[in-house]
């Protein structure tokens, strides 16, 4: 399960259970000023071709996704249907995208990592 926390203008997404594992990654944070575009998922999305690490099987795409020049991605999802993608610029990360808890609102979410 994945925890969205947004602290000073800083966004870390923390990362637990055995997403661990499969994502190879505890945590990721980026500035809030450098996100370009929130959006729901939709399956419209897929990751870049090279997994470097990651996991990917039917049922989660997990761990860092990048094409050989300049596309790095950050997957943790399991498509449960509230999965959010936060696109970026001047971060390790082009784009992020990851499961909220169950509890969360995606739109919520998206109006509160868009108001600067």
């Amino acid at each position: 399960m994945n925890k969205i926390s947004l602290n000073n203008e800083q966004i870390t997404i923390n990362i637990s259970g055995w997403d661990v594992l499969w994502s190879f990654k505890k945590n990721v944070s980026f500035a809030q000023n450098n996100i370009t575009h929130v959006f729901k998922y939709d399956k419209s999305i897929s990751p870049p071709w090279l997994r470097n690490p990651g996991t990917a099987t039917g049922k989660i795409i997990a761990g860092t996704y990048q094409n050989l020049k300049d596309r790095r991605e950050f997957w943790c999802t399991h498509f449960n249907g509230n999965t959010i993608v936060i696109d970026l610029e001047g971060e390790k990360f082009n784009r992020i995208v990851f499961d909220l808890p169950k509890d969360e609102s995606v739109d919520k979410w998206i109006a509160k990592l868009t108001t600067n």
